[in-house]
């Protein structure tokens, strides 16, 4: 080996102890560290915290499951459990991949008889209700490790809550039986209540006292009775017989245009006339509404309106007839028997309900259907709107027409 090849390695070694040391000295200068070595008590980079901690986000609490199934969907959750279908039965006993979940809320734990459940789920005691089924299905193996459900888990609680809607209806129940509500919601709604009552008393204590020293004034200055015309002696007498001509009925809308005309003629003519126009129209409506026969909500009631709102229930009626889907035709609904639709398999409830489909029936069962028939399969949760349900009765019978 020559002399120039020993200078090349001893210029590398040279070279790699000097870069060592440069990026050394670099890593000192970055982290902080002394001349005496490492610093045991900080081995990385510190960063300094504001005295007192970081604050922890509060993350507020979504509603309950309870609070979610009192406005859940049956229907949306009927499509929600095709994907449940492939391993359980929610309309027949039978067991599948899973055991059958017909009438499951409320139901002990692993109690299907002949399924052969993992040694997690035979451990679980109490029974299926609406918190633990959620649960559940929200995460099967986080609720109950060991489980041989391979379900990876449904993260909305919305869905979770229809699927349970979807399960309690197919299987006849009543979903009211099954809705827990936090007491804190009933607690913070009385305290909204008590605090809405205490202002509107304030409020109405303030008006009485603002308004009283105005009455004063009105009273002390008075209009003198010679500035009364004529006319505005005739105005009062018209405006008292108003309200007895205004009927209770339905067809109050059509009396009020022989009102409206008459009323011309009742501030120019004689006080002897509106008390004959008085009689007129207090028998009038009565005619009427026998001829009507119909009650006083649907006297507003728009067919085209309802048509629209009916748009929503398509998912599961129509009005064809005898053409069933997963609720019954509703041809000729109203005056037809109760659980008459041919070829549909209606709960017990419905098919041992006597009657007929009048219009107070219907408005009832479409307001809250479980309310006015407990036991029924209907998973609707209600129509809030009387508008709206007398302008959906309004089409359902003009569509048969």
């Amino acid at each position: 080996m020559d002399s120039l090849e020993l200078n090349k390695i001893i210029a590398g070694v040279l070279g790699a102890v000097l870069t060592l040391m440069l990026f050394t000295w670099v890593g000192d200068l970055v982290y902080g560290i002394g001349e005496s070595g490492h610093d045991e008590e900080h081995l990385a980079f510190e960063i300094e915290l504001p005295e007192g901690g970081a604050e922890v986000a509060e993350v507020e609490a979504g509603p309950s499951i309870g609070e979610l199934l009192v406005t859940a969907s049956a229907e949306n959750g009927e499509g929600l459990f095709r994907a449940c279908a492939a391993c359980h039965n929610a309309a027949e006993a039978t067991n599948k991949v899973g055991p059958y979940l017909l009438n499951v809320m409320g139901r002990e734990v692993a109690s299907v008889d002949g399924f052969a459940y993992s040694d997690a789920l035979m451990t679980i005691d109490g029974g299926w209700s609406a918190e633990n089924f959620s649960h559940f299905i929200e995460n099967p193996r986080g609720w109950a490790p060991g489980t041989k459900m391979g379900y990876n888990g449904m993260s909305k609680a919305d869905d979770r809550a229809d699927i349970i809607a979807y399960l309690v209806a197919a299987s006849g129940q009543n979903i009211d039986d099954f809705i827990v509500l936090p007491e804190t919601t009933v607690v913070e709604e009385a305290a909204v209540e008590d605090t809405a009552a205490e202002e509107t008393v304030v409020e109405e204590a303030a008006t009485e006292e603002a308004v009283a020293p105005e009455a004063e004034v009105m009273t002390k200055d008075a209009v003198e009775p010679e500035a009364v015309t004529p006319t505005e002696e005739v105005a009062p007498v018209v405006e008292e017989a108003a309200p007895a001509a205004e009927p209770e009925a339905p067809v109050a809308e059509e009396a009020a245009p022989v009102e409206e005309e008459a009323a011309p003629v009742e501030q120019e003519a004689t006080p002897a006339e509106p008390a004959a126009t008085e009689e007129e129209a207090a028998v009038a409506p009565v005619e009427e509404t026998a001829a009507a026969g119909v009650p006083a909500f649907m006297a507003n009631a728009s067919a085209a309106d309802g048509e629209r709102a009916f748009r929503a229930c398509r998912a599961c009626h129509v009005v064809d007839e005898g053409v069933n889907r997963v609720g019954p035709s509703l041809y000729n609904i109203v005056d037809r028997d109760i659980g008459s639709a041919e070829g549909f398999n209606y709960s017990s409830a419905m098919a041992e309900k006597e009657g007929t489909w009048t219009y107070e029936d219907l408005n009832a069962f479409l307001e809250s259907p479980r309310s006015w028939l407990p036991g029924t399969k209907m998973g609707y949760s209600g129509m809030r709107s009387e508008q709206d349900r007398a302008n959906v009765i309004a089409y359902l019978e003009s569509a048969n027409q």
